[in-house]
């Protein structure tokens, strides 16, 4: 059976199976999430091409913590910019298909690929990967993109906006991946989002992505935002920054939105546990909040002493 269609559960099945199978595997995925080292086992010696660029650290595209969990088995790893294909090739195996390494194209998206032990497909996959002049990323790179990273939010609720007073929004977030059409959206809206900011030598630009109706339709250039964020068992406070662009958009027959923020590029954020130890009270609002408000006067005063003006 030289050539098989492969489609939903089975497209990442038989890429798993074929990666922890092959003795060696040559791969180029434009992206992988922080799932990628679980959905290819990958044997020692063996090479994988990913975009590997700060943009693509910035934006979350790829985690470099999970790159990082390659080079301990061994795995070579090697960045190409631009990069788009999922190439998958092992070792009388080669898989072509639209699936970037994450939980989201195994859980979430319609994905589709074919299979071939077509001795001569094989070696032509082969030569496309060798022939993308990859430059290999080591050890110390990725402590440097460590730093950079910055794991994609983003907040689904039908809920109502609670805008009981005024102020910056209270917004509370989680991260995940993002699918292929929310970073091809953020990815539009970025440069002219950038050129919006009052301050860009002393500021950072952060985005989010909120999907469902109210706060997509609230939330208005020039408004303020603080941001909760949930990140496993962890919880952060961000800086208040300011929205400079938004983009809005449809996607699987639900309004989306991804928001751009200008944000003070020191201090950006602080732990819940260090609210905690001064303020239990405010702690456990913070952390039991699932829909964007207007916090009031007193938890920006408190909030405030963090980062004074």
């Amino acid at each position: 059976m030289p050539t098989l269609f492969l489609s939903g559960p089975a497209l990442w099945k038989q890429t798993t199976r074929l990666a922890r199978k092959s003795r060696h595997a040559d791969l180029a995925v434009a992206y992988c999430g922080s799932e990628a080292p679980l959905l290819l086992p990958l044997k020692k010696g063996s090479r994988l091409v990913v975009d590997a660029s700060p943009e693509a650290m910035k934006s979350g595209r790829t985690d470099p913590h999970a790159l990082e969990r390659f080079v301990h088995r061994g795995v070579k790893i090697f960045s190409a910019p631009h990069l788009h294909a999922k190439v998958f090739v092992f070792s009388r195996a080669a898989i072509i298909g639209s699936h970037n390494a994450s939980r989201n194209s195994r859980d979430i998206l319609s994905e589709a690929g074919v299979l071939t032990t077509d001795a001569e497909a094989v070696r032509i996959a082969r030569r496309f990967i060798d022939g993308l002049g990859a430059r290999p990323i080591h050890r110390q790179e990725l402590t440097m993109l460590k730093k950079i990273y910055r794991r994609p939010k983003y907040t689904f609720s039908g809920a109502p906006v609670r805008k009981n007073a005024l102020g910056p929004w209270l917004v509370p977030l989680v991260t995940d991946e993002w699918e292929d059409t929310d970073q091809k959206q953020a990815e539009d809206g970025r440069s002219q989002a950038k050129a919006n900011m009052s301050h860009p030598r002393r500021s950072d630009l952060d985005e989010f992505g909120w999907w469902g109706k109210g706060f997509i339709e609230k939330a208005k250039i020039g408004d303020e935002v603080i941001q909760v964020l949930r990140d496993g068992r962890k919880y952060w406070i961000y800086r208040k920054g300011v929205i400079v662009g938004r983009r809005l958009y449809i996607a699987k027959g639900r309004p989306r939105g991804i928001f751009y923020l200008e944000i003070p590029a020191t201090q950006q954020r602080i732990s819940l546990t260090k609210i905690r130890q001064t303020n239990r009270r405010l702690a456990r609002r913070l952390r039991r909040a699932q829909t964007p408000t207007k916090p009031g006067k007193a938890i920006l005063q408190y909030l405030a002493r963090f980062w004074p003006e």
